[in-house]
């Protein structure tokens, strides 16, 4: 079992928009709340697990950060250091 999330963020710390981690979202998506954090996206995966009396053995997460933000309809990277970054994380788990 795995739990995916992502982010952009202006200054690399204000959220800009985030994939919603709640367990009763409504969007796929949320404006100016953090939710691309370890404890948000392990919280997914463990929830998963205690609801069906299962423990999570052999974790691993992974974490992406960028700086460059790339043109619309293009492939050519602009750096724009800390300006508007790019966050995902993903964490993920054997259910046992």
């Amino acid at each position: 079992m795995h739990a995916y999330n992502y982010g952009w963020y202006l200054f690399n710390y204000i959220p800009l928009l985030c994939g919603n981690a709640a367990e009763d979202r409504w969007t796929p998506f949320v404006f100016l709340r953090d939710d691309v954090t370890l404890d948000k996206v392990q919280g997914r995966v463990a929830s998963l697990a205690e609801k069906d009396g299962l423990s999570i053995h052999n974790i691993a997460y992974v974490t992406k950060d960028e700086i460059f933000f790339q043109l619309p309809g293009t492939d050519i990277p602009i750096p724009l250091p800390y300006v508007l970054t790019y966050r995902e994380m993903q964490f993920s788990g054997e259910m046992k």
